[in-house]
């Protein structure tokens, strides 16, 4: 018989860095993803992403002000990596 325990080693957020700058995202809950896919494109996505997001550190700008001005190649890689921590889904 197999056991699971499907919390152990599960991260609750990931860093990255942007613009020189550090940031945390945190994964969703559940009820969260399915709230966000009916809001998944365009500024409201956007949005809603960056309702995942914090400062890691005090002088970084706000992450929706940054992504906005980001160029297409950057947002490229932003999406790439959303895509990946969140699975397919995302």
């Amino acid at each position: 018989m197999s056991s699971y325990n499907l919390d152990q080693n599960q991260p609750e957020y990931f860093d990255f860095s942007i613009g020189g700058h550090q940031y945390r995202m945190r994964y969703p809950t559940t009820a969260e993803a399915f709230a966000g896919k009916a809001v998944k494109d365009g500024e409201e996505g956007l949005k809603w992403v960056c309702g995942f997001i914090t400062k890691v550190d005090e002088v970084a700008p706000d992450i929706e002000d940054v992504l906005k001005n980001a160029s297409v190649k950057v947002m490229g890689a932003f999406n790439a990596m959303i895509k990946k921590e969140f699975g397919d889904e995302a």
